[in-house]
């Protein structure tokens, strides 16, 4: 291996792991592949030139070596190799020089490390969206149930969703999802549909689903809403906006018992053995997942509010919810699934300041 030089190199070098050395300074000595392992990462290191080649590249195996740079200028190892006559001194500890000052090797690869993170690019905010879109969420939602026949979780038959007119309502929501996002589910129900074997829609759970479907349908995009097999996917993503995006976010989470649901709203529950009580602990899970269901509140009844939801009792169902005289949710003690947020539906109101800013028409 010939001479290399830093300042040939601006681009950055990736792993050499004792075989060569993209980028290095040969100091006017033969470069040798190293037995032992190091690791460059440089980003236009140009001028990065040791003071001494066999601290760059060993021709013995020696302790692992890491040079992170990210367009720094003018750093140099001291000279630290032991002589390699025998001698009686103690070999002096590896030390790195930048601009005549001495560092030890971790805190210079600290530095390093810092300066090489760059702070991820700003999320796009979420659209503001009409007040149409929350009508024509509720209007599907009805709609479906409607198609399904009506039903309650009471008046639910055997096997409503293995029904042959049944079999495309089902494969709509699933299709509302990104591709690939159906984990499999419809080519596994395709082949069950077209065997005319039994199970068809069995698994997976599509709540999820349908609820991506509703927003989908109504025109919401996938930035504003995530449509996913997983309930969990797109709570944390609502969460995430509504922390960040205050002022815009188009669904906003609220504890059961401290806001009173109105229509477009989103009832979600827990249904893992240990369920969360309110929105704010999902944060403990740190993304993992957990078992969810989520309805479309639709209507204002004497006493409740009802919801649409789907795969309840293997349908599309509407339930009622009783309600406390102020509107809040009423919690059976220790019930399952536990319903621990109420995502505010916003899309179509906007918050005052931006109202004060429309043109008059």
């Amino acid at each position: 291996m010939g001479e290399m030089n830093f300042t040939q190199t601006p681009i950055l070098s990736f792993l050499l792991n004792g075989i060569g050395w993209a980028g290095g300074a040969s100091g006017g000595k033969e470069s040798t592949p190293a037995v032992g392992t190091s690791l460059l990462i440089g980003a236009s290191c140009a001028g990065c030139t040791p003071s001494s080649s066999e601290h760059f590249l060993p021709t013995r195996a020696r302790k692992l070596d890491f040079l992170i740079g990210a367009g720094y200028a003018g750093i140099t190892p001291a000279s630290s190799e032991p002589s390699r006559t025998t001698s009686t001194k103690k070999p002096r500890k590896k030390e790195w020089r930048f601009g005549g000052n001495s560092f030890p090797p971790i805190l210079l690869l600290l530095a390093l490390l810092s300066a090489c993170v760059a702070p991820p690019p700003p999320r796009e905010p979420p659209l503001f969206y009409p007040a149409s879109a929350r009508e024509r969420m509720l209007r599907i939602a009805i709609a479906e149930w409607e198609d399904w026949g009506r039903l309650t979780p009471e008046t639910v038959p055997t096997s409503a969703e293995g029904s042959r007119e049944n079999f495309p309502r089902v494969l709509a929501y699933w299709r509302a999802l990104d591709p690939g996002g159906d984990r499999g589910a419809i080519a596994r129900n395709r082949r069950r549909f077209s065997a005319g074997a039994g199970g068809v829609w069995d698994e997976p759970a599509w709540s999820a689903a349908f609820i991506s479907f509703v927003l989908r349908a109504a025109g919401v995009d996938g930035r504003e809403f995530p449509p996913s097999a997983a309930h969990a996917t797109y709570v944390d993503a609502l969460i995430a906006d509504a922390a960040e995006f205050a002022d815009r976010a188009p669904f906003v989470p609220h504890g059961p018992a401290s806001y009173s649901p109105a229509l477009g709203d989103l009832v979600c529950a827990d249904r893992s053995p240990r369920p969360i009580a309110d929105w704010a602990e999902r944060a403990a899970d740190a993304g993992r997942f957990r078992p969810m269901h989520c309805d479309i509140v639709v209507a204002n009844v004497a006493g409740g509010v009802e919801a649409v939801g789907g795969n309840v009792r293997d349908a599309v169902t509407r339930t009622r919810l009783p309600t406390t005289p102020d509107g809040r949710l009423i919690l059976a003690p220790g019930a399952t699934p536990r319903i621990f947020a109420i995502f505010e539906n916003r899309l179509g109101r906007l918050p005052a300041r931006l109202r004060q800013e429309e043109p008059v028409s």
